[in-house]
């Protein structure tokens, strides 16, 4: 292992300072990976975000714009149906029905941006677990050496022997299975990338230099904003006018009481769901709120895990120069910095989906990446045309 290969590592200074993340790419260390993720430009690395726009503007969200164009269509076609008629009750009921597939396309887009970031993070998590299972299997095979020698010269017994052969065999078969998982890594990210026809590298693949900020919000003040914006309540809103009006109309028509029922019953379906709705997205808020902040609060731990796993490791290697440690020892430390940073990986993968799944709630854009209007491929302006 290079002995510069943490010094590009500037751990960042907490979340509320904005959060700069390790500049660290993590090298291919598996042979045939090459073969399966293909590189779209040579020597750009690919941020984070670019991977975003990548799947949400292409293959990922193709079968989701094709369901709202489809319903989009049933809309023009519902309103020239109503022409004659102009029923307002007809035209907003599909009105509404347009603003469900809208929401639903949303929820496309927050599930594919969610998707890519955690694929994403977790290529370079197992990229970084191959690393770590190199150097684990040049430790063990320093060992076997050094146990091989100790046992010619008569100072090791063969029971101590054969536990450093399995030692070395036990890493190079843990080695073996890092890469199979760096490959399942690459394949889940090109799955959430949508099978785009090139691929990353796995060395092209960046953390973000800095992430994005909570939101500064009590749990009441959340489940306000949540209240207020989310397009789910707003359908369910309509969905309960509607169904009231369908019941007047009913009445008015003297329609026979079995029909009267129904739309009452109607009526009732429609208050019950609209109330749950509301429940569901209260409870939602408050704990993706906390989940949220309990995650930024791992992330500055693991940061400063990886801060002083590289002190320490910056001062075993002084004490090789100086003779007082090994070069096994600079490798268990290297080790251990390599370990904190596979923690602080975990820790930003599980902080933006929980920022990303908490701007869902909050009926905010994702963040990262393209805008939901721009995901559907129309201008940001006709975005909530049936709001």
């Amino acid at each position: 292992m290079p002995a510069n290969v943490f010094a590009t590592c500037q751990p960042p200074r907490g979340i509320a300072g904005g959060v700069a993340a390790l500049a660290v790419i993590l090298s291919l260390a598996a042979p045939g990976i090459l073969a399966l993720a293909q590189t779209a430009s040579p020597a750009g690395a690919v941020s984070l975000e670019q991977a975003i726009a990548l799947a949400v503007t292409g293959p990922a969200l193709e079968i989701a714009r094709i369901q709202l164009a489809g319903a989009k269509l049933d809309f023009e076609r519902a309103m020239a149906d109503n022409l004659l008629s102009g029923s307002p009750l007809a035209e907003q009921m599909a009105r509404n029905e347009l603003r469900r597939a809208e929401h639903d396309f949303r929820e496309s887009h927050f599930q594919a941006v969610s998707s890519v970031v955690g694929a994403y993070l977790g290529v370079l998590t197992a990229s970084n677990g191959v690393r770590v299972a190199e150097l684990q299997q040049r430790i063990a095979e320093a060992a076997l050496d050094a146990a091989q020698e100790k046992a010619r010269a008569g100072m090791l017994g063969p029971l101590d022997l054969e536990d450093a052969r399995h030692a070395a065999r036990t890493a190079q078969q843990d080695l073996a299975e890092a890469r199979i998982s760096l490959e399942e890594a690459v394949g889940q990210l090109a799955a959430a990338l949508g099978y785009p026809e090139t691929m990353p590298s796995v060395d092209a693949l960046q953390l973000p230099q800095d992430l994005p900020r909570l939101p500064v919000l009590d749990t009441d003040e959340a489940v306000a904003a949540a209240l207020t914006r989310s397009d789910l309540m707003t359908w369910h809103d309509e969905a309960v006018d509607i169904a009231r009006k369908q019941l007047q109309q009913a009445q008015a028509e003297q329609a026979p009481a079995m029909d009267v029922t129904a739309r009452e019953q109607a009526v009732q379906s429609a208050e019950l769901q609209r109330r749950q709705a509301r429940l569901d997205l209260e409870r939602s808020v408050r704990s993706a709120l906390a989940r949220a902040a309990t995650a930024a609060r791992r992330l500055e731990l693991a940061e400063a895990a990886v801060r002083l796993e590289q002190q320490r490791l910056d001062a075993v290697r002084q004490q090789q120069q100086a003779g007082l440690k090994t070069a096994q020892a600079v490798m268990q430390a290297e080790v251990a910095a390599l370990q904190a940073h596979r923690g602080y990986l975990t820790a930003v993968q599980e902080y933006l989906t929980r920022l990303v799944e908490l701007r869902r709630l909050l009926g905010e854009e994702p963040g990262l990446g393209p805008s939901t209007a721009e995901a559907m491929g129309v201008a940001t302006g006709e975005a909530g045309s049936t709001r």
